[in-house]
């Protein structure tokens, strides 16, 4: 039996391949644009997904700024009262104000600790329904916690200046925008800080924890590490010695 050769071989006509090749670039063309439009499509979808998510944050966001305003409501008053917030104008004891810019000082900030004390005695401590030595021990350890004495830190959710409270909230609470100036930070800061603890009735750990999670309904993680400064600062302030000048 003779066994086929290449020359023996029979030939696939040149019309029938000719017809296959343009077959195949048909599919070829084909298979290129419908992967265009599965990328097109795959692109747009992400796009719509990411403006969808911004959407529902801008929202959340902004339904916060306007849900959490407690400009002069007790929003978490679990008796319903509406208690205005303290405008005191009491002369305190300078020993208080000179334990004030011992403890700044102490902590790291002696450049600051004159006018932050003088802030905490004018218009930090009338604000709190609390006596002075209570009073500045609490706002002291509000600071030491939220910046560490520090005037010009920004927290990560935009909260401002030594008591850091968010702008968002409370920028009604003053006339002026330099929400970073010592004086106007401080007034801000206990302000909402004294009005928290009115509308806890008096419940000064709650009334903490709510000046940072405005519907806690107990005392937390937050107040556990203020009254961590606050019980050191009133250790100190029971030994403190005032020098001769300001007594």
């Amino acid at each position: 039996m003779q066994k086929p050769t290449l020359n023996s071989a029979p030939l696939v006509p040149k019309a029938e391949l000719d017809k296959q090749k343009q077959l195949a670039m048909t599919q070829a063309g084909h298979i290129r644009r419908l992967y265009r439009r599965i990328r097109h499509q795959a692109l747009a979808l992400w796009f719509y997904r990411a403006v969808v998510l911004a959407l529902i944050v801008l929202l959340i966001a902004g339904r916060q700024c306007g849900a959490d305003q407690p400009l002069s409501a007790c929003e978490t008053n679990p008796t319903g009262r509406e208690t205005p917030a303290r405008e005191g104008t009491s002369i305190f004891p300078p020993s208080i104000q000179a334990f004030a810019t011992h403890v700044v000082a102490t902590e790291g900030q002696p450049d600051v600790a004159r006018e932050i004390a003088d802030a905490v005695s004018d218009v930090g401590l009338p604000a709190l329904p609390l006596p002075p030595e209570d009073a500045v021990c609490l706002l002291l350890a509000v600071m030491r916690y939220e910046s560490s004495f520090q005037p010009g830190v920004t927290g990560r959710a935009s909260e401002v200046g030594l008591m850091q409270w968010t702008p968002c909230f409370f920028a009604s609470y003053t006339s002026t925008d330099d929400y970073y100036d010592i004086r106007v930070n401080i007034a801000v800061g206990a302000k909402v800080l004294g009005e928290k603890i009115e509308c806890a009735d008096g419940d000064v750990w709650l009334g903490v924890q709510r000046y940072n999670s405005p519907r806690a309904r107990k005392p937390g993680r937050y107040a556990s590490r203020v009254r961590y400064y606050y019980t050191i600062y009133r250790l100190m302030l029971t030994d403190f010695e005032p020098p001769m000048e300001v007594l």
